[in-house]
Formats: structure tokens, sequence, C-alpha cells
């Protein structure tokens, strides 16, 4: 009777035994997956901001899908006026064309950000180029 008690206990130590490692295996495969699923959420946050937002790279010349005609034509017309009356001798096809390109082009939407004044800019980075 002692020899199956003790049996008895072996055999219950074993099985804990296995319960703990079963245990383990199973924690650092929900520790795996967990990692696994915030890569994937990662992933596909990163594709939807490629595709979300247009490049920084875009545009640049008129007629590019950033630039509006119309307006770029009315403010082509502002900006040379305005070098006209400018002291410094700059060129004032380019001023125009330059400043008309940043002032005409789309604004690009991000949460958070924080922009110049569209004409100041546009005219500093027109005086600096031509």
């Amino acid at each position: 009777m002692l020899r199956n008690l003790h049996r008895g206990n072996v055999i219950l130590r074993e099985i804990r035994q296995q319960r703990r490692s079963l245990a383990a295996e199973v924690s650092e495969l929900i520790g795996d997956y967990r990692i696994m699923g915030g890569l994937a959420i990662a992933a596909a946050l990163a594709v939807y901001g490629v595709f979300h937002f247009p490049a920084l790279t875009a545009g640049g010349s008129v007629g590019s899908s950033g630039v509006n005609q119309v307006k770029f034509e009315a403010v082509y017309d502002e900006e040379l006026d305005y070098c006209a009356e400018m002291p410094e001798s700059v060129d004032c096809r380019c001023f125009a064309r330059i400043s008309g390109l940043v002032r005409a082009g789309d604004d690009i939407q991000a949460i958070g950000a924080i922009r110049a004044d569209r004409k100041e800019l546009a005219r500093s980075q027109a005086a600096g180029s031509c």
C-alpha cells in the first residue's frame, strides 16, 4: 500500500512538472504572438501612411498635380508687381515663378503641423533662388 502511495506521489509530481513546463511554453508563445501582432499593426500603419500622404518631393513645376494653374497665374502676376517694386535687382520672372509655385501649391494637411506664412515663405525662397 505504501508503494502505491509513493508511486501516486511520484506521478503527481511529474504531472505538476509537466503542467509548469507547458504553462511556460504557452506564455512564451503568447509573448511571441504579441510581438508579431505588434509588428503586423506597425506594418499596416506604415503602408497606410505611405498611400495616404503625398510624397514630399511631389510637385515642383507648373502643371504638376500639386499646383493649380489658375491660382498660379493670378499669383504670378501679383508677384511680378511685387518684384518690380523691390529695390534689389532680382530676376522678376524667376522670382514670380518660384514664389507662384510655392503659393499656388496645394496645402499638405498634416495633423499637428505648424506652418509658416505662405506668402512670406514663397517670397523668401524666391529671393534666395533668383
